[in-house]
């Protein structure tokens, strides 16, 4: 157990060593990793803050009840009594509107009044102007309310403005999925740019390389040194995009939340959680070593 601990303290301190040796080179890689990383991050943490708007931004104060046509005055009040009793928490006021003065208001538009002037019958149902209590209500719970209100008998069709909400909602989930393509696509230039800094590393180190198979050394011991070098490359370029990514976000979260309070939100651009972070960090590590892994095991082009 000693001598494996000893012969991976050794493999980290060469790694360490080559770091150092080659600063500028070592800077730059780690650089243009970071600011790869930090494209994504940012992303995520702007996703995640703003995630809860589909879900407790007001969705609508006002719905439009249609009811049948054959509806008659027994049924209105049956369906006004459920408005202050059963739905009382959600109906804080409604307004009775006739299909006679549906007709009427219509027909005071000149541009209505020609098309209605050639029918028989008045085709318009009688409605209820209903306005929603005005504190947040979930998108679920509101919509259940609509599916309650369209299973009364005497009630048509119920019309509520949620359109613009559906499509926030469906934008947010395209561009989760275009961060997905993202992050995917920096992990490949993480696995792109250890992979060439590994084997520019080797090429530098054959005659070290050579001398230490000479006197007996393994695969393993050969190699353990460049994959540590891809991992403390990858780890510094995580600690270093989420410097960015604190940075870029700060500057920005007191015009975001200023933005957000103009529309009575209350909204805080923050960084996701720590254990996503860690798993993150975690994740670039393990593939900037798979990476270093990857390109020290083709022998006939690095000649190792």
């Amino acid at each position: 157990m000693s001598s494996w601990l000893r012969q991976h303290r050794y493999a980290l301190r060469v790694a360490m060593i080559r770091l150092a040796t080659r600063p500028f080179s070592s800077l730059a890689n780690i650089l243009v990793l970071a600011v790869a990383l930090a494209v994504p991050f940012i992303g995520w943490a702007l996703l995640l803050s703003t995630q809860p708007l589909v879900q407790h931004i007001p969705v609508s104060t006002e719905l439009t009840v249609f009811l049948h046509t054959q509806s008659d005055a027994a049924q209105r009040a049956t369906l006004e009594q459920q408005f202050e009793e059963q739905f009382a928490p959600w109906v804080q006021a409604y307004d009775f509107i006739s299909r006679d003065d549906a007709l009427e208001r219509l027909k005071s538009n000149p541009s209505w009044d020609q098309a209605l002037s050639v029918l028989d019958e008045n085709p318009l149902p009688d409605a209820y102007i209903l306005q929603i209590t005005e504190q947040e209500q979930p998108q679920a719970a509101l919509l259940q309310f609509v599916e309650v209100l369209e299973r009364q008998p005497m009630v048509e069709q119920v019309l509520l403005d949620i359109d613009w909400l559906q499509k926030l909602d469906t934008l947010l989930g395209l561009t989760r999925q275009a961060l997905f393509l993202l992050s995917l696509g920096v992990l490949l230039i993480v696995v792109g740019t250890v992979f060439n800094t590994i084997r520019l590393q080797s090429l530098n180190h054959q005659e070290e390389i050579a001398v230490a198979r000479m006197v007996g050394a393994t695969e393993s011991f050969v190699r353990r040194p460049f994959l540590y070098f891809g991992a403390l490359t990858g780890f510094f370029a995580s600690l270093l995009a989420l410097a960015i990514g604190y940075l870029t976000l700060g500057s920005f979260s007191q015009t975001f939340a200023r933005i957000a309070a103009s529309y009575h939100i209350n909204l805080q651009l923050s960084l996701p959680d720590t254990l996503s972070i860690v798993l993150a960090l975690v994740l670039v590590v393990i593939i900037a070593a798979l990476a270093a892994r990857w390109s020290v095991g083709r022998r006939s082009a690095y000649q190792l």
